[in-house]
């Protein structure tokens, strides 16, 4: 006979894990959000797929980069400190555009050895196309961490 023990620690609870956001005024939420803080920077990347009646879908993928310690990070299209792009993809695989953040902040609110919390908001400019542009607000992040 094999016994085990188990016992109950008193560590915080594990966040939910997820995303919100609008684009050009549309609501969007993603539960789908991972993040990577290797070397002294952290990247969330937040999945979206989408589909239709007809079977056919779409995909988005939000990356955020920031230092990773709490504050609010400036981005430009010249910025090296934080980062931000919005890639929304058609069902043939066929890029529908990747918007790459030319004005807005990030914040990152909350940072602890588990998961990291924080806000987002930008204008991305099409990659190839500066006319056209994807306006990203209200955004919102919990992710734990690896």
């Amino acid at each position: 006979m094999l016994l085990v023990s188990t016992a109950c620690s008193k560590d915080e609870p594990t966040p939910a894990v997820g995303s919100s956001w609008l684009v050009d005024g549309q609501e969007q939420k993603s539960e789908s959000v991972f993040a990577d803080g290797s070397n002294n920077e952290l990247q969330i990347d937040v999945y979206q797929k989408s589909s239709s009646s007809a079977g056919n879908g779409s995909a988005v993928v939000l990356t955020l980069r920031v230092p990773k310690r709490t504050g609010t990070y400036s981005l430009t299209s010249s910025s090296t400190q934080a980062s931000a792009g919005y890639a929304d993809y058609a069902p043939d695989g066929q890029g529908k555009g990747l918007y790459l953040a030319t004005s807005g902040s990030i914040t990152l609110s909350t940072l602890t050895a588990t998961s990291a919390t924080g806000t987002f908001t930008f204008t991305g400019t099409a990659s190839g196309n500066p006319q056209f542009t994807k306006t990203i607000t209200n955004g919102k992040f919990q992710v734990s961490l690896p």
